[in-house]
């Protein structure tokens, strides 16, 4: 039986990754277009790639975009987690659903309304405004890894603190967050890719001067299929896995997107 569960898992796993092997694979031919088996090897793609000023930029913007964002949402879920760990009642319950309303919603409506309402207050699209639109979208994912963390503290250990003479300060700066550093840097890693890799609220509220790799890619989709698009593809893709290996490393995946694993 588990010989079989096995073998269905593999047969899913190569169904599911035979395209992006295809499409990441043409990155390191020499043909014009994206074929499979590449024909020849090199990496001129990944160099004109980089050479191409969208992309370029795009990435430079996308990676600050990132850091920020994840970096901010993880202080923003460390707070208002801390408030979800501490209080009793009600609250804290509407407190966390309502972060995590994102998840339930399309990002295509989540952008679509984003925009609206920047339109609507007059304000012009920016970094600014990207930014913010990030932070919707990242927020679910670190708060749900943050409180992770703040449920596997031991209480005893805030008792024990308190005990020795440490005000609540200190024992949030010296005992808590050393604690903690595991969920924070995979609430930091996970909102990093979720950030980078954004689409649809890229899309929406990205202007001409902070177009981020994303919405590059996706332009120069539509205009012409190269491999350079699958050399900027093969980049992004290995920044999503080098995430999740760091990710699996901390808190593991499961547990990062709430599924417990007996």
């Amino acid at each position: 039986m588990i010989g079989q569960r096995k073998l269905l898992a593999a047969i899913i796993g190569i169904f599911a990754l035979l395209p992006l092997v295809m499409v990441l694979g043409s990155a390191f031919g020499t043909s014009r277009f994206p074929m499979f088996p590449p024909q020849g090897f090199g990496f001129g793609w990944f160099v004109e790639a980089w050479n191409k000023r969208d992309f370029r930029e795009g990435f430079i913007i996308s990676f600050n975009l990132a850091l920020l964002t994840s970096t901010t949402v993880t202080i923003a879920a460390l707070i208002i987690g801390r408030y979800i760990q501490k209080t009793q009642g009600l609250a804290p319950k509407i407190v966390f659903g309502v972060l995590n309303l994102p998840v339930l919603v399309p990002l295509i409506v989540l952008a679509t309304a984003s925009l609206q309402m920047w339109k609507s207050y007059g304000f012009y699209l920016d970094f600014r405004t990207l930014f913010l639109g990030h932070v919707i979208v990242g927020f679910p994912f670190a708060i749900r890894t943050v409180m992770i963390g703040y449920r596997n503290l031991s209480p005893a250990i805030e008792d024990v603190a308190r005990t020795l003479g440490a005000s609540p300060a200190r024992i949030y700066l010296s005992v808590i967050l050393p604690s903690m550093k595991p969920s924070i840097i995979a609430s930091m890693v996970l909102v990093f890719v979720v950030s980078f890799d954004e689409v649809p609220m890229s899309l929406f509220l990205a202007s001409p001067r902070t177009t981020p790799l994303s919405v590059a890619m996706f332009n120069s989709m539509t205009e012409e299929l190269t491999p350079v698009l699958s050399a900027a593809s093969f980049v992004v893709t290995g920044i999503a896995v080098v995430g999740m290996i760091v990710l699996e490393r901390t808190i593991g995946i499961a547990r990062a997107f709430g599924v417990k694993i007996q």
